[in-house]
């Protein structure tokens, strides 16, 4: 890890990486996802996954969720 490396930085490395892995999983709810990651509530999840990736977790699971 690189000295400049932040803790915020990691944290929202992996909760990308992991988000991704969870929305695949149909089994799962999105507050499920949610709370797996940490987040206080699904609409918080919601607000930094929109951030993240420019659409609502939703949205996500259904148009590109299936194909990665």
């Amino acid at each position: 890890m690189a000295d400049n490396t932040t803790f915020d930085t990691v944290l929202n490395d992996v909760r990308t990486e992991a988000a991704v892995r969870l929305l695949q999983n149909r089994q799962a709810g999105l507050a499920e996802a949610a709370a797996t990651l940490g987040f206080s509530s699904g609409s918080a999840f919601s607000r930094w996954f929109l951030a993240a990736f420019g659409t609502r977790p939703s949205e996500w699971r259904k148009n590109t969720g299936n194909v990665q």
